[in-house]
């Protein structure tokens, strides 16, 4: 190998690993969504919702643009709602940076609510839901109703996880498409449902009902399959 090439294979590498080359990959990502978002603006609150569905229906499809497009509805979706309101550069690549399964780091005051909205959004679309935990009830619900009619606004569902111990209300807020909620509540639910799974395992199934293959139904579980985790 001459000195040129390996010149530029160390180059590269270094880009790899100081995430230069990750960057500048964002940066034409985030224009296409601001170039995307433009053009939803004279779009219906119907057309909005249309597109919204198509695009969840197309999300295994490796030929499209998922991520721009994905953002540029939710972005068009918070500029509705909350006044006008546009993300910044710096926080749509927040948002991209995460929806890599990258940690990132902000402080008070630089956007985690819609970062953490933007990249949920883009997470419920491809259907497998996805968790925003927070540190405490109130951020909660505060980011809660921030994101409900940004939710509604694209026809995705939210919930919110109750503080108290309601079964019934927990298997709702999991069954939305996203679920905003305290982290301890999250914890302590996937090990109640670990108990009940191992429960059931432990008790072995009648043997007339092997014979009569009577399959015994699966214990009511509390939270979903697994789900992408947002940590604000």
């Amino acid at each position: 190998m001459n000195q040129s090439k390996m010149t530029g294979y160390f180059n590269r590498l270094l880009k790899r690993i100081s995430g230069t080359e990750t960057h500048e990959a964002l940066q034409g990502i985030i224009a296409k969504i601001k170039e995307r978002k433009e053009a939803l603006e004279s779009a219906s609150p119907f057309e909005l919702r249309q597109q919204c569905a198509a695009l969840r229906a197309e999300c295994h499809n490796p030929c499209i643009d998922f991520d721009s497009r994905a953002f540029s509805l939710a972005a068009e979706a918070v500029r509705r709602v909350h006044q006008g309101m546009v993300p910044y550069d710096v926080q749509l690549m927040a948002g991209l940076y995460l929806v890599q399964g990258k940690l990132v780091e902000m402080a008070t005051g630089e956007g985690k609510t819609l970062v953490a909205l933007l990249s949920a959004i883009r997470f419920a679309l491809e259907g497998r839901g996805v968790h925003v935990v927070t540190v405490n009830p109130y951020l909660a619900q505060r980011d809660f109703e921030f994101a409900r009619p940004v939710f509604d606004l694209l026809g995705l569902t939210l919930g919110l996880l109750p503080d108290e111990f309601d079964p019934a209300a927990k298997r709702i807020a999991y069954a939305c498409d996203a679920t905003y909620g305290v982290g301890i509540e999250f914890g302590f639910d996937y090990l109640r449902d670990q108990l009940l799974l191992r429960r059931s395992l432990s008790n072995p199934t009648p043997f007339h009902s092997v014979l009569l293959k009577l399959n015994p139904p699966p214990p009511p579980l509390a939270q979903r399959s697994p789900a992408f985790p947002i940590f604000k």
